[in-house]
Formats: structure tokens, C-alpha cells, sequence
């Protein structure tokens, strides 16, 4: 399991969007979807726990903590939904998301994390 102790992350548990100064007026830029592998435990109650967060280069990130509870990102009435997940990695906090799509006949669930320049390591490049 790895640990992200040189992690140059940017503001802990930060949001969907990064406001920046340009030319006088502030641009939004927003962050892109990064799907991920997620190793979670259903418990008996119903709560989806995440315990580890796997790239598709081989590395791992454990989950240390969950901070609060999952968060719904979804206005009511919309199809499906995404929970937001506020966890510990190590020393840093971060956001990761539950994306529930129960439209049509089959349902699906995915993991997904922000990638954007202050967001490493859910970020490479």
C-alpha cells in the first residue's frame, strides 16, 4: 500500500471547481472525472465503505478514514446519483465519488476521483 507523505496536494478536501485570477476577471476551471478501481465493503446495514483506491499502473492508496458522511451531489429527481465520499489518505484529505446510474434496465456503479493540477496523486503529468 502506498503512502502519499510527498503528496503536493493542493487544498484539503477542495471543490468541483478551481476559481483563477485571468486577465481581470476570475475563469473557472473545472476538474475532469479520473474512473478508478476501489476495493469497498457493503456492510450489512447498506453503507458502502471504501478501503483502498487502486491506479491502473499497479499503485495503491489506502483509505485511512472516512471523514463525515457520504454526501449526495445530485438535485432530487435526477437519474442516478453520486455520492461524495470526504476521506483520509494518509495526512491529506480528499474527495472520492460513488457514481450510481439506475437508468435504463441496467444498473451500474463507478468510482471516480478529481484529477486537475493541484490534485495530485489523483492527477499524472
Amino acid at each position: 500500500m502506498e503512502k502519499i507523505a510527498g503528496w503536493a496536494g493542493g487544498k484539503a478536501c477542495g471543490s468541483h471547481a478551481v476559481l483563477s485570477k485571468g486577465e481581470g476577471r476570475s475563469q473557472v476551471a473545472l476538474h475532469e472525472k479520473r474512473y478508478v478501481d476501489v476495493i469497498a465493503r457493503w456492510r450489512d446495514d447498506g453503507r458502502i465503505i471504501p478501503l483502498v483506491v487502486c491506479w491502473d499502473d499497479g499503485r495503491t492508496f489506502q483509505v485511512d478514514r472516512l471523514v463525515g458522511k457520504p454526501v449526495s451531489d445530485m438535485p432530487p429527481g435526477s437519474p442516478g446519483r453520486t455520492l461524495r465520499y470526504t476521506v483520509m489518505i494518509g495526512s491529506k484529505c480528499t474527495h472520492l465519488y460513488l457514481e450510481q446510474d439506475e437508468a435504463g434496465s441496467k444498473a451500474s456503479s463507478r468510482w471516480y476521483v478529481e484529477s486537475g493540477p493541484e490534485r495530485r496523486p489523483w492527477c499524472f503529468g
